[in-house]
């Protein structure tokens, strides 16, 4: 049989029976010096008024504190009272889960046995439900009052206007015939089921000088009720749970109606701590009475450290070069004792702590200012954290990057959640949480519930590193991952632009007619015309025989469009474009491939798209197809190639293959490659070599060349040479260089499923009420418990119905049993 926990605590009073200690009313406004009020009641209902610091130990949130101060006031004879306890029986205090009926009696017994022995007094009991029950009327027989409250049997609706003013026994008719001072102490557990004639019973009250005091079990007193109370110059108590507590507090009330003692004070330190919620338990030693209640500190003591910029960019630094940055620290609200300040990346060093190196102590809104280094061993993008170790309750960490944006270190994205562990509930929020990158920067977010097997997509627009994750999928697995992404694309590119000179250009005329064959629109323009194009997001082709001087202004604007995510085919002395923009170093050289017969693809070695479908061969079996050339030539020949040194901080991917290289008879190759003595067929006119292509990452875009681009009008480039040139452009979209990091280990995705049993009240007459007390209404049939923190009726005739036992603002926590 399933169960359901009412988890709302507020506070706890333990008594011997009438005896009891109730604390409430703390003042925290002179914090860590802590005030609150108390009453201490022995067994024969009187307070207790002789006390010191060391009849009590008071403990906060476990640690024990410094009592300063206990006061009493004098007590007060107590005043005579015509008392009516007003007691809640309809079905719903029956209960057996709840057994209010229990509280309500316990309650009741505390009072009459709380009445003093020396003073006159009269109590009488009234009960309601549907109706109004005079129980008891006025009497001083302790006897004959505890008998009649253990005979309340639980039954039938829940009227407030019965309980109050209606004929026979409403309250109001009783308590105005008591001789002393008239005060009555109304408890429910539930919301009446019509809204109760509220201004009425407050003036039919005050005519009658009577006092109300109200009580409520397991939910929020109602307005009325509040409002019942403080006209009529009572006070209201809500969420009673406990007996205990419901003992407690009817003493509590018997106190303040017989205005017999103010009640007592006491005084501790407290301390600065990081919790502002601290949970209070008094003991009374001598008795062993105690009570609990919580607090909230004043958020004014939770120290921190404030520091600005909280986030550095230190720039595009070339190594070896160094840059600093200056941030400022300040200790806000207390002296606070810095014992460190770290990264965890050897690339940032404090040079400078701006005093003594930690541990130091930073006074209460003092500052320092802190030098930060970045040494840079290459141009790669990385960022890391800088924390600062210390006793304050807070502190910012300060967020530090440095290096070329788009050339991101391999290991620097980082999923921090979720990173294995965790259990998400089918349609509740979560986050990722990811750092590694600039907060600008866009990343892919997936999860798997295969353990990786496979991924869905949750967003390729996540930015500012946390993405809330709305409504978790309901795809319950055990066996769930999370994975960050850096780099990716999906689109393709917009337009293709030639580059082209005045003069007639062989290399020109090969990208031409290559573009054509492949059927690629494409657009040709020159150096002038390029000083007015928007290149974002497309393909550059550059290819000349000779050095495009007329490039070099606009040069820079062509690669910027690059760094943004373009992407650019640079061969033969196009390549002096990049050394305008500052990547390197063209070298032109004057000798080519004179002795070049055949240059053949053998195989890949890099596993890589840029390979894709370009055919194979295996020697010993000689290529006896075009479609196997690289380029070769027609007549022994030299010509012009150029070659290119780029700068130490542009990051390049060698893509490696075999290639057979047959001269006309130079006897100068070198025959020892691996494959080579794998083949054994190589000789000093024929070898299998390495050569690589070069795929360079600029920002977030690409640039593809060759290691070796000659032109000459007898040079015939090859099928292998158009087909790499057609998979960049088709494919370099999805080429570009990415980044990922995956949960550590499994998470999980719960799915709860709750079931709830059908109410029918069968027939009820018009005008009158009907309760019913569900047992395990609520059922969890899924793997997961879980809390629910409201229930509604909705339809049509909702109005009709209301909830008792107290269930408005319900927090249960529900079992999978």
């Amino acid at each position: 049989m399933k169960k359901l926990t009412l988890i709302l605590f507020i506070l706890i009073g333990y008594v011997a029976y009438s005896q009891s200690l109730t604390l409430f009313d703390i003042d925290a406004s002179n914090f860590p010096t802590i005030r609150a009020k108390f009453y201490a009641i022995d067994k024969d209902g009187k307070q207790i008024v002789s006390l010191s610091p060391s009849d009590f130990e008071l403990k906060e949130n476990g640690i024990k504190r410094n009592i300063t101060f206990v006061s009493c006031p004098t007590p007060k004879p107590p005043q005579a009272l015509s008392s009516v306890l007003v007691m809640d029986v309809s079905g719903s205090m029956g209960c057996p889960i709840t057994n209010n009926i229990l509280l309500a009696k316990e309650a009741g017994k505390a009072w009459v046995l709380g009445l003093p022995d020396n003073r006159p007094w009269e109590c009488a009991i009234t009960a309601f439900n549907d109706r109004n029950y005079l129980i008891k009327d006025f009497t001083n027989n302790r006897t004959d009052l505890l008998d009649a409250i253990e005979k309340l049997t639980p039954n039938g609706g829940t009227n407030y206007d019965a309980a109050f003013i209606e004929q026979s026994a409403g309250v109001i008719r009783i308590a105005e015939t008591g001789k002393y001072k008239r005060v009555l102490v109304f408890l429910s557990d539930g919301m009446p089921n019509f809204e109760p004639q509220t201004a009425r019973i407050i003036n039919e009250a005050q005519q009658a000088g009577i006092i109300v005091y109200a009580v409520t079990l397991r939910m929020p007193c109602p307005q009325c009720l509040k409002d019942i109370s403080t006209q009529t110059g009572g006070q209201w108590f809500e969420n009673v749970t406990t007996v205990e507590e419901a003992r407690a507090i009817y003493l509590r009330i018997l106190q303040l109606a017989q205005n017999s003692g103010k009640p007592c004070e006491i005084e501790w330190k407290s301390d600065y701590s990081c919790n502002i919620s601290r949970n209070v338990e008094l003991q009374y030693l001598s008795l062993g009475l105690n009570t609990t209640i919580t607090y909230d500190a004043p958020g004014s003591i939770i120290s921190t450290i404030k520091v600005w910029p909280n986030s550095i960019y230190f720039g595009e630094v070339v190594p070896p070069q160094m840059r600093d940055a200056t941030i400022t620290i300040q200790a806000v609200n207390r002296d606070v004792t810095i014992s460190g300040i770290v990264t965890n990346n050897a690339r940032f060093t404090i040079i400078d702590y701006g005093g003594s190196p930690p541990p130091f102590t930073l006074g209460k809104n003092k500052t320092r200012d802190i030098t930060i280094r970045y040494t840079a061993p290459d141009s790669g993008f990385v960022s890391t954290w800088l924390e600062i170790i210390s006793d304050a309750c807070y502190s910012e960490k300060i967020y530090l990057t440095a290096g070329f944006k788009g050339k991101i270190a391999n290991n620097s994205l980082r999923l921090v959640h979720p990173n294995g562990g965790e259990e998400f509930i089918v349609g509740i929020d979560t986050v990722f949480i990811w750092e590694g990158v600039l907060p600008t920067d866009t990343v892919k977010l997936e999860y798997s519930t295969d353990g990786g097997a496979s991924w869905n997509l949750i967003t390729d627009k996540a930015t500012g590193l946390k993405y809330i994750w709305k409504g978790v999928p309901n795809t319950p697995s055990k066996r769930c991952l999370g994975r960050v992404t850096y780099g990716f694309t999906t689109n393709s590119y917009t337009n293709i632009y030639l580059l082209k000179r005045s003069t007639q250009d062989l290399t020109v005329e090969y990208f031409r007619n290559f573009l054509r064959e492949y059927n690629f629109p494409f657009f040709e323009i020159t150096a002038s015309d390029a000083a007015k194009i928007d290149f974002s997001n497309s393909v550059i082709i550059a290819g000349f025989e000779s050095e495009p001087t007329e490039y070099k202004t606009v040069a820079s604007k062509i690669l910027g469009a690059v760094q943004n995510g373009g992407m650019m085919i640079v061969e033969s002395f196009g390549k002096y474009l990049l050394q305008y923009a500052g990547l390197g170093t063209a070298v032109s050289s004057g000798w080519g491939p004179a002795v070049l017969d055949k240059y053949a693809y053998v195989t890949n070695i890099t596993n890589h798209p840029i390979f894709s479908g370009v055919p194979t061969w295996d020697p010993p079996t000689q290529p006896d197809k075009s479609g196997q050339y690289i380029w070769y030539l027609t007549q022994a020949r030299g010509t012009p190639s150029v070659d290119f040194r780029f700068s130490s901080n542009v990051q390049i991917d060698s893509l490696w293959f075999w290639n057979l290289f047959i001269t006309y008879g130079w006897n100068g190759q070198a025959t020892n490659s691996s494959y080579c003595q794998k083949w054994g067929g190589c000789r000093r006119d024929r070898s299998v070599f390495k050569l690589y292509l070069q795929l360079i990452h600029y920002g977030s875009g690409l640039i593809f060349t060759s290691q070796w681009f000659p032109n000459n009008n007898n040079l015939h480039y090859g099928p292998i040479t158009k087909l790499w040139h057609k998979n960049f452009i088709t494919m370099s979209k999805m080429w570009k260089k990415t980044i990922s990091d995956v949960s550590d280990s499994l998470w999980s995705i719960v799915r709860p499923e709750l079931v709830a049993t059908d109410v029918n009240f069968g027939d009820v007459c018009v005008g009158s009420y009907k309760d019913t007390v569900l047992l395990s209404y609520l059922k969890n049939t899924g793997t997961f418990p879980f809390v629910i923190d409201s229930i509604n009726i909705s339809g049509k005739d909702a109005q009709d119905f209301l909830f008792g036992i107290g269930i408005f603002t319900p927090i249960f926590f529900v079992r999978t049993e």
